[in-house]
């Protein structure tokens, strides 16, 4: 769904050039609708077309980091995430309330496990697919989308970063 911002069939010609024109000019789609007293212009944000190929090239290229300020451990074959206390206004504001723990921890399932130990700067999201793949007898694509789940998941709470290889200057 694309978000229209149609403008009044009242602008003269002249307005009408000038919208067409400022809308170019910042980036946006533009076009007339309508036909003699009705005609009026359409302003739209353009449609950013996704090359899924080149998207999915990229993310496999990607080398997922652990934060290395979490700590962590191995506790019978799982990963144990020690996340600390947010030192923020927030927190401390509870706090005065609520005792809050100074850490917290997350143990991550087998496949969270496996795919966490992989995650050193040094493993693509090609490679770390290639090793679930081989380890729990996955396709590609599923392998695929359960990674970019994982990452988005463990990413949007800063336990990994992302290394983005350079390319080669020319």
């Amino acid at each position: 769904v694309q978000a229209e911002l149609p403008y009044a069939a009242t602008l003269s010609a002249a307005d009408r050039k000038l919208v067409h024109d400022l809308a170019e000019e910042i980036g946006l789609d533009h076009f007339s609708r309508g036909e003699g007293a009705a005609r009026h212009v359409v302003v739209a944000k353009k449609k950013v077309k996704i090359d899924h190929v080149q998207a999915r090239k990229q993310f496999l290229s990607l080398r997922p980091q652990r934060n290395p300020i979490l700590q962590w451990e191995e506790n019978q074959g799982r990963v144990i995430l020690t996340i600390p206390k947010p030192n923020n206004i927030k927190v401390k504001l509870i706090n005065l309330f609520f005792p809050v723990p100074e850490s917290r921890q997350v143990i991550l399932d087998p496949i969270g496990t496996h795919v966490w130990r992989l995650c050193d700067g040094k493993n693509s999201v090609s490679d770390i697919s290639r090793s679930l793949q081989n380890e729990y007898k996955l396709g590609a694509k599923e392998a695929e989308l359960s990674l970019r789940q994982f990452f988005q998941d463990i990413g949007k709470r800063g336990y990994i970063g992302f290394a983005i290889e350079k390319s080669p200057q020319s």
